[in-house]
């Protein structure tokens, strides 16, 4: 399989080490020793090693930026199912036992998504969710359930990304600019 960066060629990557973690008690939160000095600026992305995603960047000073995980319940990314090849919003997601994970949403009824499918981001770009490339991995299904009318399905995800491991991301920044406020 092809090295992330070399499939998503489009985009800059910008290697950050996490110097502090955040989040009472719980590691939605983390801390980067790069700004916009360096070309880092809110609602980039960040990844882990092998195109994990690990979440946005939602603050940014000139030689710091704090990092909200995807299990921050502020954070939203347009996911897809790999095996279905449907559409939802993952959203971060604290389960019964305060565990950080994420919920994709607005699947339809009628989705044929099972525990332990893969899901991906989509390549969707909008204001409130941010650029995200296409295919970084996100988590695997652990659960499925209705929504209160049992009109759509959603799906409980566990994230690929181990935050209480993890040292180092990298941004993603796009080479081209896209401006999707209009």
């Amino acid at each position: 399989m092809l090295n992330f960066k070399e499939q998503n060629s489009d985009y800059n990557y910008i290697g950050c080490d996490i110097i502090g973690k955040s989040g009472n008690g719980m590691l939605d939160q983390f801390y980067i020793n790069k700004g916009s000095k360096d070309g880092i600026e809110k609602q980039r992305i960040a990844i882990a090693d092998g195109g994990l995603l690990v979440g946005q960047v939602t603050s940014v000073g000139s030689n710091w930026a704090i990092i909200q995980t995807l299990g921050n319940e502020n954070i939203a990314v347009s996911g897809i199912v790999e095996s279905t090849n449907e559409n939802g919003i993952v959203r971060g997601y604290k389960d019964t036992n305060n565990r950080l994970l994420a919920k994709l949403y607005y699947l339809p009824q009628t989705s044929n998504i099972k525990v332990g499918d893969a899901i991906i981001t989509s390549g969707a770009t909008t204001d409130d969710i941010g650029n995200y490339p296409k295919g970084i991995r996100i988590g695997s299904v652990t659960e499925i359930e209705d929504d209160k009318g049992k009109v759509m399905k959603n799906a409980v995800i566990k994230p690929y990304v181990d935050f209480n491991k993890l040292e180092k991301v990298l941004i993603v920044v796009p080479k081209n600019k896209i401006d999707v406020k209009q």
